[in-house]
Order: structure tokens, then C-alpha cells, then sequence
């Protein structure tokens, strides 16, 4: 997943599911990943699902 629109597509083709990439509200970004230093995965912080959306903080 070294390219910005794999993390996405990669997702939808396990899940069997059509994604798009849309960018992040700032509002969204400021709540629930501003600040934020993560040394290993935790999806608790890291994926954030509000509505039709899932928000993803990849680093």
C-alpha cells in the first residue's frame, strides 16, 4: 500500500465493496485525530466510522 489511493481500494476489493476517496472535513480531523502519535496499529483511534463514512488515519 505504498501509493495514496491503494489503502482504499485495496479495502473495497476484499470486502467486495465499490469505495471512492473523498478528502476529511477538518472538523472531523480536529476531533477525533488532531494531536494524536500513534507507534502501532490501533484501529479504536485510527478508523473512525460516522454515517456512510469511514475515516481512516493511516501513518
Amino acid at each position: 500500500m505504498s501509493t495514496g489511493y491503494s489503502n482504499y481500494r485495496l479495502i473495497g476489493y476484499i470486502m467486495g465493496r465499490d469505495f471512492e476517496k473523498a478528502d476529511m472535513p477538518e472538523q472531523i480531523y480536529e476531533t477525533y485525530f488532531s494531536g494524536k502519535n500513534w507507534d502501532h496499529l490501533l484501529l479504536e483511534e485510527q478508523l473512525i466510522c460516522l454515517e456512510d463514512t469511514a475515516h481512516i488515519a493511516i501513518y
